[in-house]
């Protein structure tokens, strides 16, 4: 029998502090995520993927501040022809695109690792869905898929399992207790 995701999509306000912590810092639910759906070395690649992207983005910024800063502090004592300039701008803009590209080719690594953790964890708790709606969601929703997948893992943590004459809640250490019903 297939089952549903707990939660929707924007369902990720019903836990506000991860919600939270996901926006600011996503690689900490990604992390979390992985790990508790044995995908350990999935988790790190995003975790080490998402650094790379962010201390690209700084070093670009700062090579950024630093040229224009300088470029305007010095005097120009290029020639006539302004050879020093083009060669100083090319420079500048060689370093820039090809930053922002290496930054872009992470951040699209990023959505691959998490497209693979969502697909995967649509398989192992029987969830419906399709590849091409993982792979959707994990390019334009990448915080919220994290955090439905938190909250679903969370809600899987207490499983409750109806009989005709008991209820058993099943945590996810695996402790069973049974509640009479009355």
């Amino acid at each position: 029998m297939a089952n549903k995701w707990t939660h929707g999509i924007c369902g990720c306000t019903r836990d506000v502090p991860w919600c939270l912590i996901t926006c600011c810092f996503p690689f900490v639910t990604s992390f979390k995520v992985g790990m508790r759906l044995g995908l350990r070395s999935f988790a790190i690649m995003y975790l080490i993927f998402y650094f790379l992207h962010w201390i690209l983005r700084i070093t670009g910024f700062a090579f950024n501040t630093l040229f224009w800063e300088t470029s305007i502090s010095e005097p120009d004592y290029d020639d006539d022809d302004g050879y020093n300039k083009v060669i100083t701008m090319y420079k500048y803009l060689l370093y820039t695109c090809a930053a922002e590209f290496l930054a872009a080719l992470i951040s699209l690594a990023c959505v691959g690792i998490l497209w693979n953790m969502r697909v995967a964890m649509r398989s192992q708790y029987n969830i419906t869905g399709d590849k091409c709606e993982d792979c959707v969601m994990a390019l334009c929703c990448g915080t919220c898929v994290l955090c439905q997948m938190h909250n679903h893992l969370n809600a899987q943590d207490h499983t409750v399992i109806l009989t005709s004459a008991n209820s058993a809640v099943i945590s996810r250490t695996g402790a069973l207790k049974v509640c009479p019903n009355e």
